[in-house]
């Protein structure tokens, strides 16, 4: 924006200024060494509007909301599926690490244990993600 100001400075030196300026950018302007002569704005009569505007083939609020609300829950099925499987991943690494020879001598066999008590929960929590993404499906 401000290398268009200005070119169109370069091009009509005198003539540029600026119309309906906050007092921010003004500020800005005068920072970037814009020093511009301030015009009042062009008084226009306001059209008057005889109804609401409508615009054509554009969706009511409520068509808007069940929109919103089929992309959320299609959303959430993604997630779970997505989630589903990095569950059923996570208890695939916990039974390798169960199965590694470190934990099969008798002093690890506790470590063990729980490794496999975590792939259990894992499976577990992969099969309801799973039954959440496919659940509504069938809608």
């Amino acid at each position: 924006g401000a290398r268009a100001l200005a070119g169109a400075l370069r091009t009509a030196p005198g003539l540029a200024g600026v119309h309906g300026c906050s007092p921010v950018m003004r500020r800005f302007l005068e920072v970037a060494g814009y020093d511009l002569p301030r015009r009042p704005a062009p008084v226009r009569p306001v059209p008057v509007r005889a109804g609401p505007v409508t615009v054509a083939d554009a969706p009511s609020r409520g068509e808007a909301l069940v929109a919103m609300a089929r992309a959320t829950e299609l959303n959430a099925r993604q997630s779970a599926a997505d989630a589903s499987e990095l569950m059923s991943r996570l208890a695939a690494t916990y039974v390798d690490l169960a199965l590694n020879s470190r934990y099969r001598v008798p002093r690890r066999s506790d470590d063990r244990g729980r490794l496999l008590a975590l792939s259990g929960r894992a499976l577990d929590l992969s099969r309801r993600y799973q039954r959440h993404a496919a659940s509504g499906a069938g809608r």
